[in-house]
Formats: structure tokens, sequence, C-alpha cells
């Protein structure tokens, strides 16, 4: 066989390994949603609670958002990460803004925390007022579902805190045997066929 034709062939079985090995989403593995049903190339770690991570420290994050919270790199994890320009790191996008009163506060940020100096969605539990979402997240200062799997009922058990909702499962270990795959809505069915997962870093 010629040098030419070895090489082919060898790229040919490289390939097909390659879409065998990346294209299954039978399984919750490093390099996939901790849902199971997306590949994920960016993701570091699943966590239950909070999806697929980023990072798990600071030293794994970029120059341009060099902290990491809850498993994503931001800008900034506090104040003390802001420049006197903009002084204060906003809990809702982990970015430097001016403070408040003096910056007002409107939209999903109507409220001023007076002793960070940031808009919030709510200070405390008092200010949530839909009954859908009753709880103040003590990281983002939004009005939540849940913050832990005991705010849950028995219908969605589970509190997915990365956007404080409760789901019926976080990870496939959470499913039955007929429907073994927790998919990206966070739902329990039978996963995707081989081949057809996005190449996607995106979160959920």
């Amino acid at each position: 066989m010629s040098t030419r034709r070895s090489m082919l062939l060898f790229w040919e079985l490289v390939v097909l390994w390659s879409s065998a090995t990346v294209g299954s989403c039978t399984g919750n593995n490093s390099g996939f949603d901790p849902a199971g049903g997306k590949c994920k190339p960016d993701c570091l770690a699943c966590d239950p609670a909070l999806g697929c991570l980023e990072c798990a420290s600071d030293n794994q994050c970029p120059a341009g958002s060099p902290r990491c919270v809850r498993g994503k790199c931001e800008v900034c994890a506090s104040n003390a990460d802001c420049p006197a320009a903009t002084p204060v790191c906003f809990p809702d996008d982990d970015r430097c803004h001016g403070a408040c009163p003096a910056t007002s506060c409107s939209g999903e940020t109507p409220y001023c925390n007076t002793s960070t100096g940031a808009c919030v969605g709510c200070n405390s539990n008092a200010d949530c007022t839909d009954p859908e979402k009753r709880l103040c997240d003590s990281v983002t200062f939004q009005c939540v579902t849940c913050t832990s799997n005991a705010d849950c009922g028995a219908g969605a058990p589970f509190c997915y805190v990365r956007k404080g909702k409760c789901v019926s499962c976080l990870t496939n270990a959470d499913c039955p045997q007929a429907a073994p795959i927790c998919d990206d809505e966070l739902e329990c069915g039978t996963g995707c066929p081989s081949g057809t997962c996005e190449s996607d870093a995106s979160t959920r």
C-alpha cells in the first residue's frame, strides 16, 4: 500500500473515532452540559446546582473577566475589583457601575443597596412581591423561586441555583431508567441521537 493511501486511511479512522466520541449524548461526561444533552467543550466541570462551570478559581479566568463567580468568569466579584470611576460591582451582572443613589436604579434592579451602592432587584424577601419569585437571592440580589431544594415541590424538586428556579432534574442521576438523560430544559428524557450534539459553550 502506498504511503499516501496509508495516510488517507489513517485520517479516515481518526474522523470516524472523533465522530463516535464527540457525537454521543448518552453520558453525563466531562465536556458535556451537566444536563447530559448538549456538548460543552468549554465546560471545566459539572456542578449539580450551578451547571457547567467555566472556572473553579480566579486563576482560570482571562484578564478581561478575571473573577470566578459561581463558576463563571466575570468582571468583578466585589467593589474592591472596580475602578474609582465606576466603583460598584452590581451583583446582577458582575460588572462595575456608578454608585446609587447618585446612579438611579430602575428596570430589573429598582432598589438601591445603600451598604454597597449597587442597584439590585431586592434587598430582602420583603421586596419580592411576585408569588412565583418570593425569595431574594443573597448572591445576585434578584427575586427567585428557590435558593435550595427545600424551596421546591414534588413536581420540580431540584433548585437550579444559577437561575433560581425549580426543575425536574439537574443531572442524569436524578432521572429514571426509562428517561435517563436530563436534557437542556432540565427535564428527564431519552437524550439526543449520536451526532446531533451542538458544539456550543453557551450556558443555560
